[in-house]
């Protein structure tokens, strides 16, 4: 017989049937919202269809490779220096949505929108506000930094910058109990834990630099145990609720080590190397940190082994030596063409930091030592006993042992660091970092091929636009579109290029933007200088970054797909890419603006007692947004100034929705501190719910 309800627990399932039927057209309006801005933002992403990069054997060539050998059941295919060089979950997220049916960035976006969904839903639930939680996710779904030309390729902050949002989420929902749950509520909690594990896993294994989170996610850890001090003057109660935080984070551990190890065994059962990736490997990263702790005579910015470190190394190992003939032959060459013109230093002579250690990966290849991964990881292992056993016995100069890629921390880079700095506050605060579109895809036919059967359909939705400057040592050049067949026709806009002209004293430089609505097998690029020969480039073979270069004359393709603005009346974009560039245009000019309220909405929070009238993991995901800005600037700073370019969209990307969240949630703080009323819920006693 069920026991009869006291009169108190009978107003109590009254008062709260009477609370569900008034919120409940609220809540499946707020489920339409969120509904019908997921679509919006869905259609907007397929006018931003994929495009491939044959020649990226060590990115999106490479990532597609693999997704193609996970999908036919063979792992990661045959060894070769690429195959561990980078973490294999973006590869599997291409191979889950090419078996599912779903295009590529179709994917991505609806795994960003879930990831948006739940920071919506988390800040609803504790604001009990839904209109926030709505204008919130509306904010975060268009984020424009999804649609810039960088994340239309087949690359990683694709899904990186989803995974980034949920880790940090789905952990803050996690460590902050409440004071008393309920049995779904628990297991609920349970399965955000084993949720967690996995997407952890996930993050971790995409990139390699996932250790930017953990301040933010420490932060986070105190934040929670400050709370279960504050509200718990009892010993007991404080033992129970951070049992209730620590079982859950015990078993995401579990789950992701789990995850972990499987994918390091999977890869010692084909590879012979119990290792996630190469580049977090032991015997790698001693051979990397050995070759560049050897002293040089005159210290050179990016560059970390030049002739006399290499000549040093020569005289005291033998596997040094074998790779003499690569790191002095055309071979080096090819890789100091590249890394000097992508950081655009003149004079350069060495081999650049950013791909010093691809060529070493390279050159251990081509002498026949990575047939197997743990060949490889011997020769690495070898190399390195040996340069440091020269260094111990000091007969070669060397700095303190080490294991890491980055570059030791000098004076010298204090002045870029500030310089770099303002470019990425201003790329993070504005998420402009280029254009907004895709590109025109590249590679073989067997290439495209591929791409096309794991991504999705590939391509432009509009007329090309190549965007770049040219210059000549006999005056300012010209630049055009040249076809045999009359039907194809472009227009051209040309600028002055005084930078490029500053940099390159002996050169006359120009700016210019070409439309055209030609094929790209039937049209060339055409450079006409004055008392020079004319320079033809096939539009098939360019590719955006790239620079061509001779003697008397040089080209740089800066964009090639198209851009935000409207190319003609006769050739108009698609509605998505219109539609999806005023939104651009209005974050470029609100963000800005929205960021400086919330950072006065913070500071009148605090002023006016906002710990009281706001629930503290609001605060938690406020602070551990801007953390997290705070961190991966910092790190990309120092990436830009020792090692490579880090200060466009595509690095800045996983840190885009936390900008949003912080500014959308800092203004709101103010708007309660003006209002001066309360959001946090509280039970009879006082306490927080």
């Amino acid at each position: 017989m069920t026991p009869r309800k006291s009169k108190k627990e009978r107003l109590a399932i009254a008062k709260g049937e009477r609370e569900r039927g008034r919120y409940l057209p609220t809540n499946v309006g707020y489920v339409l919202t969120l509904c019908l801005f997921s679509a919006a933002t869905i259609w907007i992403r397929t006018g931003f269809p994929p495009y491939a990069v044959g020649a990226a054997v060590l990115d999106d060539a490479l990532f597609v490779r693999l997704a193609k050998s996970l999908t036919v059941g063979a792992w990661l295919g045959d060894y070769n220096e690429a195959t561990l060089a980078k973490g294999m979950f973006y590869p599997l997220f291409i191979c889950l949505s090419h078996l599912i049916h779903v295009p590529l960035k179709v994917a991505e976006q609806i795994a960003y929108l879930v990831a948006c969904g739940l920071t919506a839903e988390l800040v609803r639930r504790r604001s009990k506000n839904p209109y926030f939680g709505g204008i919130l996710f509306a904010l975060l779904a268009f984020n424009p930094v999804v649609w810039t030309t960088s994340l239309s390729r087949v690359i990683r902050e694709g899904i990186y910058l989803s995974l980034s949002l949920l880790v940090v989420i789905v952990f803050l929902q996690v460590i902050f109990a409440k004071a008393s749950e309920s049995r779904s509520q628990i297991w609920l909690r349970f399965f955000s834990a084993f949720a967690l594990g996995l997407f952890g896993a996930a993050f971790w294994l995409t990139r390699e630099e996932g250790i930017w989170l953990a301040p933010t996610l420490m932060l986070l850890i105190l934040l929670a145990g400050w709370k279960i001090f504050r509200a718990s003057a009892d010993q007991a109660e404080r033992i129970a609720r951070i049992k209730a935080t620590a079982v859950p984070l015990a078993l995401t551990l579990v789950v992701f080590l789990a995850c972990d190890f499987l994918v390091a065994g999977l890869n010692y059962h084909y590879y012979g190397i119990f290792e996630t990736n190469e580049f977090r490997s032991k015997g790698f990263l001693r051979a990397y940190g050995a070759l560049t702790r050897i002293h040089q005579d005159h210290w050179q910015r990016y560059v970390v082994f030049p002739k006399d470190a290499r000549e040093r190394a020569y005289s005291v190992s033998a596997a040094a030596r074998e790779m003499k003939p690569l790191f002095e032959g055309p071979v080096a060459a090819g890789w100091r063409h590249n890394s000097c013109v992508t950081i655009q230093m003149d004079p350069c002579s060495e081999v650049l930091v950013g791909w010093f250690s691809w060529q070493l990966r390279q050159n251990v290849a081509m002498l026949g030592h990575a047939e197997t991964a743990r060949e490889a990881m011997r020769f690495y292992d070898q190399l390195a006993d040996q340069i440091d056993a020269g260094c111990a016995v000091r007969k070669i100069d060397c700095l303190p042992g080490r294991n890491s890629l980055l570059p030791e921390f000098r004076r010298e880079y204090l002045r870029p660091m500030i310089q770099s700095t303002e470019t990425l506050l201003k790329t993070m605060f504005t998420l402009n970092g280029g254009g907004l579109g895709t590109s025109l895809s590249s590679g073989s036919a067997e290439q495209l091929a591929l791409f096309t059967e794991m991504v999705g359909n590939l391509g432009p939705p509009g007329p090309p636009v190549i965007q770049g400057w040219a210059a000549a040592t006999t005056g300012k050049p010209n630049v055009q579109i040249s076809s045999e067949d009359p039907r194809y026709r472009y227009s051209s806009v040309y600028a002055p290029a005084d930078d490029i002209s500053a940099r390159y004293p002996d050169l006359k430089a120009i700016r210019f933007q070409l439309t055209t609505n030609c094929k790209l097998d039937a049209c060339d690029l055409v450079i006409d200088a004055t008392e020079l020969p004319r320079a033809d480039f096939p539009l098939s073979q360019l590719s955006t970054g790239q620079i061509y270069k001779s003697e008397a004359m040089a080209l740089r393709v800066e964009h090639i797909g198209f851009l935000e603005q409207k190319v003609g009346e006769d050739d108009p974009q698609p509605v998505e890419v219109e539609v999806a560039s005023m939104i651009a245009k209005a974050y470029r000019i609100g963000l800005p603006i929205l960021t400086v309220l919330g950072v006065i909405g913070v500071a009148l929070a605090i002023a006016r007692g906002g710990l009281r009238t706001v629930p503290i993991e609001l605060w938690a995901l406020c602070a551990a947004s801007l953390a997290a800005i705070g961190t991966r600037i910092a790190i990309l700073v120092y990436i830009d100034v020792t090692s490579a370019p880090a200060t466009g969209i595509l690095y800045c990307s996983p840190a885009s929705p936390f900008v949003i969240i912080f500014a959308a949630l800092g203004t709101y703080f103010g708007y309660i501190a003006i209002g001066g009323y309360s959001t946090r819920p509280t039970s009879a006693n006082g306490e927080e719910t």
